[in-house]
């Protein structure tokens, strides 16, 4: 399943296995580069760079673009599904589950206001559109699913922590990621409120609604009174 970049009047086909061809014959192979470019590395010494896009279409489908075109779409054959996961934050493709290649694509999180998770990958931002997976694990995990083809799940995990917000009921999630510019190691998520206590359990819970469909995770953790009646919450490691 190839798809077919140009550089200059030369064209090229990568495969999704990570061998590039042309003309029918095998050159190289290729990978992208932190900065979110295709790079062919050719058998006979040297390299080509192309400059593309990433983008997430309306079906929550990973696409390629050249020169604002789509080259390609990472769900485009009904017998190979591609792997999702995350590294760090940055997102690690696997083009077909059952090989090996994989590539990653470095940009900027923001989980908005209506639950939905945003990905920008140089200028083009794109978005997920699924929702927290229910968890009593206390991770956040995203889950999302091909909408043109719903058996196809996706999750993508993050490792960091849960902060409270001081003096509300709201709450954050600090996540790692590759050191920026600046050398930050870490990003946020800010929630929308919706930070609750089960008595049943005496466990916290953040549950939201989304398309009329209720999710929950639970911060697993212990409930402390002090002598003073104060609360105190305690989230596990």
């Amino acid at each position: 399943m190839p798809f077919r970049l140009k550089s200059g009047v030369d064209q090229f086909d990568f495969d999704i296995d990570g061998s590039v061809s042309k003309g029918g014959t095998r050159v190289g192979t290729w990978a992208v580069t932190p900065d979110n470019k295709v790079k062919l590395t050719k058998d006979a010494g040297g390299e080509t760079t192309f400059d593309v896009e990433w983008q997430v279409n309306n079906l929550n489908q990973l696409e390629l673009l050249q020169n604002g075109a789509s080259a390609f779409n990472f769900h485009g054959a009904p017998n190979v599904r591609p792997m999702y996961s995350t590294a760090n934050a940055d997102l690690s493709v696997q083009p077909n589950r059952n090989q090996i290649f994989k590539f990653g694509l470095h940009g900027a999180w923001t989980f908005s206001p209506d639950f939905l998770l945003k990905f920008k990958v140089g200028n083009r931002e794109s978005t997920f559109d699924g929702f927290l997976n229910d968890s009593d694990k206390s991770a956040f995990s995203y889950h999302f699913s091909n909408k043109a083809k719903a058996t196809q799940g996706f999750d993508l995990v993050f490792t960091g922590q849960w902060a409270h917000i001081s003096n509300s009921l709201e709450l954050k999630f600090v996540y790692d990621k590759e050191a920026d510019a600046g050398g930050a190691k870490t990003g946020v998520f800010d929630l929308p409120s919706g930070l609750s206590l089960e008595p049943s359990a005496n466990q916290l819970f953040y549950k939201y609604s989304k398309a009329s469909q209720t999710h929950s995770v639970q911060l697993t953790g212990r409930l402390i009174i002090g002598a003073d009646f104060r609360i105190t919450y305690v989230l596990d490691d």
